[in-house]
């Protein structure tokens, strides 16, 4: 047992897991992602070709007048700027859009409106910054000023109406003319009882006094609250303080920002189509695709045969083609595992059934029988057993009656029409055959048959499915993973060889199968300089094919002369013979 420790020992040093997926996902479809970065940014450039100027304008409006007192209330101070958030909201509701449509008589909705509008207040004041975009400069002037005046308009700033305010005037100027004449009359009439000598008159004169007095201070009271009504607000005004003016440079267009924001767009799109692509594509198609799996243990690829199902032994069949050269790299591989003629025992795993697992072991068996090898090619896969079907031998005996006792392994096995191949099929299968699958069965019939050949190959069940197939890796030196292309995912690979590590079985190779060729429109054209290599090649071969069949028949003719002129020597010789005979017979 110490090649299968030492096979063992191999197999778990040659797996290497990938430390990086999303590096493996970078090196697969950067192409994809290049392709998209590159779409993003002409996609950029041609919008940046395409884009019209746009020119912005200005207008800016306060709130309040405390800036204009001389001694301002915090309080008033407060209200204000409480006030410009609210005021900075209403700029872009509909009455104030529409209105400003309406005015100016442009064909822009209110949402196409607070599209070209930015309304912001300046940090730490009381004003309100109304920026409106446009391509025509003059248009954006007019909308921001606009905005301005129905927002003042929407404001307690203008309610009070010219005839009021006239009136208001009128009678603050009446008032003001009945104070003074009033407080004349005051001073008047103090002067005269400071002259008066009779208590009587002084005593009328007190009585006009105070009569004057209390007018005029309701003459006052009345000229203060005309006063408030007529003065605006300090808190709750609005006053334009700038008005915005026509754009004569345009708005600078942030070309990095935006070639930026392609890459990314690009970039990211890309990437999303490949992730949905690695997905939904994700089974293995390509050797590179298996490497990156299985690391560093042996892979080989056989490729797709179109009547490999009708004609299974194609390394009989068809020897010369890339399938059957790929079974002869198989057998190389496993002969380099197998440096010493000490027997080995070798499964063939899959993850599913259909792999191709079959196949690949009866021509391997072939290949390796071809090159005097003794090997016995048991077939395990009794819930598909066909190897009996492939090679013509008799399905009344095999593995199951071994198992069961019913017939010794000698009278089970059957010679195949190959030389130096031993075939033990499946056998009468019972309905129970997984009860005669024991550990200690299957490693008697195999350290029996190591006694016998000095290559066992067992067929399988798929390893991912059936239980039994467990058993046998336990009881193997190594195996070949069969991986069919196109149907088999990376995931499946990696769970079939954590499986067969686990049971102590060392991985000789993984065969991906059914590989189809990728070929270009252009490889079938005849001036290609593949057509014209593929063309010299056959003709050298067709030439080495007549010389070897012209030497041949030169050997043939030689042989044929030398027969003749042997047969004539022999026979001139057997003449002398009888003539001396003769001779001295008559003497």
């Amino acid at each position: 047992m110490t090649l299968k420790r030492r096979i063992v020992e191999v197999g778990k040093q040659s797996r290497i897991v990938t430390n990086n997926i999303y590096l493996d996902f970078v090196r697969r479809w950067y192409w994809l992602i290049a392709i998209g970065v590159a779409i993003g940014i002409a996609a950029t450039n041609l919008a940046l070709e395409q884009r019209v100027p746009l020119y912005q304008s200005t207008s800016t409006i306060q709130v309040g007048r405390t800036v204009q007192d001389s001694r301002p209330d915090l309080m008033n101070l407060s209200i204000s700027d409480q006030l410009v958030p609210i005021y900075r909201e209403l700029a872009k509701r509909d009455p104030v859009l529409n209105a400003v449509s309406e005015t100016l008589g442009i064909p822009y909705s209110a949402d196409s409106l607070r599209a070209r509008m930015l309304v912001s207040r300046v940090p730490g004041t009381q004003l309100i910054d109304v920026s409106v975009v446009d391509p025509d400069p003059q248009l954006a002037a007019a909308i921001a000023n606009e905005v301005a005046r129905q927002l003042i308009l929407q404001s307690p700033t203008d309610s009070i109406q010219d005839e009021t305010q006239a009136f208001i005037q009128q009678q603050l100027v009446d008032l003001q003319d009945k104070i003074n004449r009033g407080q004349e009359q005051i001073d008047t009439l103090e002067d005269q009882i400071a002259q008066m000598t009779s208590a009587i008159e002084v005593s009328d004169a007190q009585i006009r006094l105070e009569a004057i007095n209390a007018q005029v201070d309701a003459w006052q009271k009345s000229y203060a609250t005309l006063i408030d009504s007529a003065e605006p607000s300090k808190t709750n005004f609005l006053v334009i303080v700038g008005e915005a003016t026509p754009a004569v440079v345009p708005v600078a267009t942030p070309v990095t920002l935006y070639y930026g924001l392609g890459i990314v767009v690009g970039g990211g799109i890309s990437a999303a189509l490949a992730l949905g692509l690695s997905t939904l594509f994700s089974a293995i198609r390509r050797v590179d695709d298996l490497r990156r799996v299985v690391g560093t243990i042996p892979v080989t690829t056989i490729p797709y045969l179109r009547d490999v199902r009708r004609h299974p032994l194609v390394s009989t069949t068809a020897p010369a083609t890339p399938t059957a050269a790929s079974y002869r790299v198989l057998r190389n591989i496993l002969q380099t595992e197998q440096p010493d003629a000490t027997p080995v025992s070798v499964a063939v795993f899959s993850s599913r059934p259909g792999e191709g697992k079959t196949t690949t072991i009866a021509n391997l068996a072939i290949v390796l029988a071809s090159v005097r090898r003794s090997v016995v090619l048991v077939d395990a896969n009794m819930r598909n057993p066909s190897l009996d079907q492939m090679f013509g031998t008799d399905t009344s005996r095999g593995l199951s009656d071994v198992l069961l006792g019913d017939c010794d392994l000698r009278d089970a096995l059957q010679p195949s029409d190959f030389p130096n191949l031993t075939i033990l099929g499946a056998g009468s299968i019972s309905a129970s055959y997984t009860d005669i699958l024991s550990p200690g069965r299957i490693r008697s019939v195999i350290e029996s048959l190591s006694e016998l050949a000095e290559i066992t190959l067992i067929d399988t069940p798929s390893i991912l499915e059936e239980q039994e197939a467990l058993m046998l890796a336990r009881e193997v030196d190594s195996a070949i993973v069969i991986v069919e292309a196109g149907r088999i995912r990376g995931s499946e690979v990696d769970r079939t060889i954590e499986v067969l590590t686990r049971s102590g079985v060392s991985i000789i190779s993984i065969a991906l199968s059914k590989v189809r060729a990728t070929r270009r429109l252009t490889d079938r054209l005849p001036f290609t300089r593949d057509a014209r290599l593929r063309k010299l090649a056959e003709s050298r071969r067709a030439d080495r094919r007549l010389a070897g069949s012209t030497q041949e028949i030169a050997r043939t003719r030689d042989v044929a002369a030398l027969t003749r002129l042997t047969r004539s020597k022999r026979s001139v010789t057997h003449a002398h013979t009888a003539d001396d005979t003769s001779r001295s017979e008559s003497a």
